[in-house]
């Protein structure tokens, strides 16, 4: 008898351990996914003050939905040389490409404007992360919504 009780214990301890370990998981890849928008957008910004004539349209970015793990161009016109990661920045979960009606974890999404004077980078958030709210968000020059 004592050793089902101690087993139960165990058992129940085990469990809790487990949910706390997934919800430690989730903020931890919520929190990896605005770190990574942040340093995306400072290096769009850095590649459009370099190159202003190009705007917000880098090499190998597409003007419709383009996973921003393509957008590994170099040299002039290229986004690679202000994040020498890009080439693998992609959701840790995600492998569907973000859009504007996606409801659940997605890969990166960038789009620019026909005019390149702006873009926009669609992502998503599992919980609660730095002041945003679960769901969907985009990343704009004016910062991450």
């Amino acid at each position: 008898m004592e050793l089902l009780v101690v087993i139960s214990i165990i058992a129940l301890l085990s469990t809790l351990a487990v949910v706390a370990l997934n919800a430690a998981r989730q903020k931890s890849r919520d929190s990896k996914r605005v770190a990574e928008m942040k340093q995306l957008q400072t290096a769009i910004e850095l590649f459009n003050d370099k190159n202003p004539a190009l705007g917000y349209k880098p090499s190998g970015c597409a003007a419709i939905d383009t996973a921003v793990s393509a957008c590994t161009g170099t040299g002039a016109a290229g986004l690679a040389d202000f994040m020498i990661n890009i080439g693998g920045l992609n959701d840790p979960l995600g492998t569907a490409l973000c859009t504007s009606s996606s409801s659940a974890v997605c890969n990166y999404a960038f789009t620019t404007a026909a005019s390149v004077t702006n873009y926009t980078v669609t992502f998503y958030l599992e919980g609660t992360t730095a002041g945003l709210a679960a769901g969907l968000h985009i990343l704009t020059p004016s910062g991450i919504q």
